[in-house]
């Protein structure tokens, strides 16, 4: 118990330091015995199913290159002969960072993604998991409404988002206003429907599980998300989950940034597709663990009672990649949709324990289960994740190595005779030349094969049932809901469907 007290009191001086502190600490508990190491199935995927590649690198894989799966682990059904049937999503598809991109007259530069294919079409994806092993069963590619199938090339929409995508020999691709880039996806079973999540708009996707075709979409300007505070409106939604009562809910891949400084947490959102009632809770990141808050990422999460949800979050930390799984209570934080400081501000300003308890305002509160890193997945990053049934097994999925790369060739050299070798250094100019620095180079970049790596599936067996972890409350009651308020008239309530 002192050593607990001098713990708080110590987290408690370094909380109140500054403005850019959290009002709670997250109770990041180490557990008393090391976790079980996790066990590690290869995620094999036939050659019927590999992507189609592009001349240039026809040579390199004759059989086209091999399919990899990561995003939107979700558990679909238990089967007659005790397997598991579990759905995914393939992102879309294979792309690598390029350089920036010239615009004209005095714009600044794009980022760009090379597309190796930009005819691809991302797709669901079904695997099965037994004791023995996790097979892939098949893919149906995502539909507009029409049918006919989505790409994966971006919509080209404006602010800091945009991105220059190009072709393997750089050339420049345009947009296309229906592409999507799948992040995450969940089961609906009330609904007869799945939800998939779009990291581009950020988007949610209501579809049609038996052929990918989407049913309704919910964008920007309609008011799912809201209209999201500070410099990157554009953060991508990642992991999905829909709890016993219907609600959808969607984690922000990472903080917004404010006035070029990153909020001290994500936003969680949670959607009633039943009135089309928005929710925002702030879920709190430790600035002491990472190197910095822009490279934290909030990758899944997944249901376990209403309130509560495991949430995989992850970044390079101090001493090494940090990958953990915690339980997040939001059972009495703050809606933050429309929240603000008293001169106005986004509450992603809001960061001393003093000045949001004087707001009225309660991040979610959350608790360590599973450090991944420690339990052996330490070669690979986790990409999404999903709860089997039982409750005490976690299914982990890391999206593997598309085996494709860039080199420079004869790169530029800096005024000491250092090549530059950052792709960041460069810029594409018209003529499909690359300069550094205002000059001209005749460095050349090449898109050629790389070492590719199957996707693996990971299970480990958690401590205890997550609904058994506690988190502790301070002070009183939170405020009243914020917001609130119908996005859009509601759809009529749908009956139940029938038990599949």
């Amino acid at each position: 118990m002192k050593r607990a007290a001098v713990l708080l009191v110590a987290w408690v001086l370094v909380l109140v330091a500054g403005l850019q502190t959290l009002a709670q600490p997250p109770e990041e508990k180490p557990h008393e015995d090391p976790p079980p190491q996790g066990r590690r199935f290869a995620l094999h995927i036939p050659d019927q199913y590999a992507i189609p590649a592009p001349p240039a690198l026809a040579a390199d894989f004759p059989k086209g290159i091999p399919l990899r799966m990561g995003y939107g682990l979700s558990f679909f059904v238990s089967e007659a002969d005790g397997s598991l049937l579990l759905y995914g999503l393939t992102g879309r598809g294979p792309t690598l960072p390029g350089p920036w991109v010239a615009r004209g007259g005095r714009q600044v530069p794009l980022p760009s993604r090379i597309f190796i294919q930009p005819q691809y079409s991302p797709a669901l994806t079904a695997l099965r998991l037994t004791d023995k092993s996790a097979s892939f069963v098949g893919l149906w590619p995502l539909r507009d409404e029409s049918g006919k199938p989505l790409r994966a090339l971006p919509p080209g929409v404006s602010g800091p988002g945009l991105f220059q995508p190009l072709d393997v020999g750089l050339k420049r691709l345009g947009y296309d206003p229906g592409g999507v880039f799948p992040g995450g996806v969940a089961k609906d079973a009330r609904r007869n429907c799945l939800w998939v999540s779009d990291d581009y708009a950020p988007a949610l996707f209501k579809v049609s599980p038996g052929d990918g075709r989407i049913l309704r979409r919910y964008v920007p300007g309609d008011g799912v998300l809201g209209e999201l505070p500070g410099d990157s409106p554009t953060v991508p939604v990642s992991g999905l989950c829909v709890s016993d009562s219907g609600k959808v809910y969607a984690c922000l891949h990472r903080p917004l940034r404010l006035n070029g400084v990153s909020a001290q947490f994500a936003r969680l959102v949670e959607f009633n597709p039943e009135n089309d009632l928005v929710r925002h809770f702030a879920y709190p990141l430790d600035k002491q663990e990472y190197e910095s808050l822009d490279l934290v990422r909030v990758s899944d999460l997944c249901f376990v009672e209403e309130n509560r949800f495991l949430v995989l979050e992850q970044g390079p930390g101090k001493n090494g990649w940090i990958s953990r799984v915690f339980m997040a209570d939001i059972s009495r934080a703050t809606n933050i949709r429309r929240a603000v400081d008293d001169q106005d501000r986004p509450v992603e300003v809001v960061g001393s324990s003093k000045d949001w308890d004087a707001l009225g305002l309660r991040m979610a509160r959350k608790v360590l289960v599973l450090d991944l890193a420690a339990a052996g997945m330490t070669a690979e990053r986790p990409m999404s994740m999903s709860l089997l049934p039982g409750r005490t097994t976690l299914a982990v999925l890391s999206r593997g190595a598309w085996g494709v790369r860039t080199v420079l060739e004869n790169p530029a050299k800096t005024s000491s005779g250092q090549p530059l070798t950052d792709l960041e250094d460069y810029v594409l100019q018209p003529d499909n030349s690359l300069s550094v620095f205002g000059r001209s180079t005749q460095t050349k970049l090449r898109v050629t094969a790389g070492k590719p790596m199957e996707s693996g599936l990971w299970i480990f067996t958690l401590p205890k049932d997550p609904s058994d972890y506690k988190v502790t409350w301070h002070g009183g009651m939170p405020a009243p809901p914020m917001g609130g308020v119908p996005a859009k008239p509601a759809e009529p309530p749908k009956p139940p469907p029938a038990h599949h």
